[in-house]
């Protein structure tokens, strides 16, 4: 079926739900081969497409491992983007994208400064050296610094407060454009010298 109109874009996945909801009532929990769905195509970004996004990585498994985990960004996005997933599991999905962009935004920056400053040096000590150097901007940095915090609460045992309702659609439009951001800023600045 091909849509062409928002009134069957609505059709389309009201029907796409309700066979989804006959799938998961019949088979439950249990692993079954012939419920697995086809993953739509097109959405989920080719490891290529991001590698060429990191021409200023200079480490090709450090390049290729940031791509596959920028995949596993799109998968997340896809799932928060077309799904009416709610409450306390997308709260977490979203913990979990943040958790990702974190780690990814840490990889970069390690790599990048890899002889300005020492690998062993705080995250925050790094966003400030690529301001000095003017290859961000500060509200990036600021970006950066929150999304560094909102990855630190991975540490469940260090969580102070519940995290019920907590994460919101707009943590992870940030961290996304966070991220975005920061391979855009390198991606124009090149190498450090």
């Amino acid at each position: 079926m091909t849509i062409r109109r928002d009134a069957e874009l609505r059709l389309a996945v009201r029907q796409t739900g309700t066979l989804l909801q006959d799938i998961q009532d019949f088979v439950g929990s249990n692993s079954n081969n012939e419920a697995r769905v086809r993953f739509p195509r097109g959405f989920i970004r080719a490891a290529g497409t991001h590698r060429r996004r990191l021409s200023f990585v200079g480490d090709a498994t450090l390049a290729s491992n940031l791509a596959y985990s920028l995949m596993l960004s799109d998968v997340y996005r896809w799932l928060i983007l077309r799904t009416d997933l709610s409450g306390t599991a997308r709260d977490m999905l979203i913990k979990a994208a943040l958790a990702l962009g974190g780690g990814i935004v840490e990889a970069i920056l390690v790599e990048y400064l890899t002889g300005d400053v020492g690998k062993r040096r705080k995250f925050k000590v790094r966003t400030a050296r690529l301001v000095e150097l003017g290859v961000i901007t500060d509200d990036l940095r600021t970006d950066l610094d929150w999304l560094w915090d909102m990855r630190c609460r991975q540490h469940i045992f260090d969580v102070p407060d519940w995290e019920y309702d907590f994460y919101e659609i707009g943590h992870y439009t940030r961290a996304a454009h966070t991220v975005s951001a920061l391979i855009e800023s390198l991606g124009q600045a090149g190498p450090l010298p």
